[in-house]
């Protein structure tokens, strides 16, 4: 790597931001792909023009997919490091190495997910990653995509059994994780107010936890300018369901090809179709459990003309596939993290459902007062997992009430001008300098 490349860098206006990011070809084709390399995408691309004003930069230390080299380079105005690789037992030690290099920047945004850097081991090392950089003496901001606090809740998607002496050993741990890495920072932020209190319980006096809900890019006027069912070869007479994202226990890819399949044996009407897109999960993708779970989901719909299985959607294509959808459905069994799928539905200002389990996310100041401005309540936009023919009963009022569906999309409409970028960055902005 140039040495003399990251010199100019090495300024205490500076931000660092540890994280994904995406890789781009000679055509500008965007690559590795992930949650939270696209969230730091659209971060970093708003961050860089607030920055821009006080003459500062951000600069990414991202990581190296297979076949990447350590790079560095500026990008659109935001500085790109390449330099760590998931699941190396260097991962850590080459971040803190180069921060030896920028020694004058001291504001840190650290971002983490479970799996990100790498599986278990890699993970036990996290904790100790950040008690370095205090160490150093750096202002750390620690942004935490999931907290979990109780794995029972997630045995069908890390294949544990409930109750077992596994899952209560790891539920241990996983607090013990929180609780210290909450120690070890600065200021965390977090997205939903649910996932402030998990940490409330965790660790009474710990750093503040700021909630700063998931930033979106307003596209909806691709919708009004496009025929993307025409694209996308679908019919314009079907009442097009979306369930976006990798297809995964806990985002109950399942139960909804259950229920849309229970549904076509009692009426065979496959004019209500159902489009799952999303491929495996990156990462529990080669697991045998999972292997098998996903193999087991794609042959069950086969016989079903009321489904449609996209595989993984490239990303110019996303797109089409909201703005094609009627409604756009979460049947999420925990809520484990944001939601990058909810925030592109409220971008392309569609109506959604969420099951019961998914409805923390209506508990942030915003929603609160937007639901009360049109008059809406959970019950109009939940659907209850346990109660069999809630969902179909839900869509069935979108299907017959375009009055209805337009309220869901003003809702969207709202929930969205309250959460584009250029105002969430600003909040970002606001907690990192603190």
């Amino acid at each position: 790597m140039n040495k003399t490349a990251l010199k100019e860098y090495n300024d205490p206006k500076n931000i660092i931001v540890i994280s994904n990011y995406p890789t781009f070809d000679t055509k500008g084709t965007m690559g590795n792909i992930t949650g939270v390399s696209t969230y730091t995408y659209n971060l970093a691309s708003q961050m860089k023009n607030d920055l821009k004003k006080y003459d500062r930069k951000t600069i990414i230390f991202a990581d190296l997919p297979n076949g990447f080299e350590n790079d560095v380079y500026e990008k659109d105005g935001v500085v790109i490091v390449k330099i760590w690789r998931k699941s190396s037992a260097y991962t850590f030690n080459r971040i803190l190495s180069l921060m030896n290099r920028l020694n004058k920047v001291d504001k840190i945004l650290v971002q983490f997910e479970f799996s990100m850097y790498g599986g278990i081991l890699t993970t036990l090392y996290f904790p100790l990653f950040l008690l370095l950089l205090r160490l150093k003496r750096k202002n750390v901001t620690l942004l935490l995509h999931q907290v979990v606090e109780d794995l029972n809740e997630l045995g069908g998607h890390l294949n544990i059994k409930r109750g077992s002496i596994k899952n209560r050993v790891l539920n241990l741990g996983i607090k013990m994780f929180f609780w210290t890495v909450l120690g070890y920072v600065d200021k965390v932020i977090v997205h939903d107010n649910v996932l402030k209190e998990r940490l409330d319980r965790i660790r009474k006096k710990k750093c503040p936890v700021f909630v700063i809900p998931h930033g979106m890019i307003d596209d909806a006027d691709y919708c009004e300018i496009v025929n993307p069912r025409r694209k996308l070869n679908l019919k314009k007479k079907d009442f097009i369901v979306l369930s976006f994202g990798f297809l995964t226990w806990y985002k109950g890819s399942d139960w909804i090809v259950e229920k849309f399949m229970d549904y076509y044996d009692k009426t065979k009407d496959d004019s209500i179709k159902l489009i799952i897109a999303g491929g495996k999960s990156a990462n529990l993708k080669n697991r045998r459990f999972y292997e098998s779970y996903y193999r087991e989901l794609i042959d069950r719909i086969k016989n079903y003309p009321n489904i449609i299985h996209t595989d993984f959607i490239p990303n110019d294509l996303v797109r089409d596939y909201y703005c094609a959808a009627d409604v756009i459905v979460f049947p999420y069994r925990i809520h484990m993290s944001a939601s990058g799928p909810f925030s592109l539905a409220l971008s392309y200002d569609r109506p959604f459902l969420i099951s019961d389990n998914f409805e923390g996310i209506l508990e942030t100041w915003d929603i609160k007062e937007i639901m009360h401005e049109l008059d809406l309540n959970k019950k109009d936009i939940c659907f209850d997992l346990r109660e069999s023919g809630d969902l179909f009963r839900k869509i069935s009022e979108l299907v017959e009430s375009k009055r209805r569906r337009n309220l869901l999309s003003k809702f969207s409409e709202m929930v969205k001008e309250q959460r584009e970028w250029s105002k969430i960055s600003k909040k970002f902005l606001f907690v990192i300098d603190a």
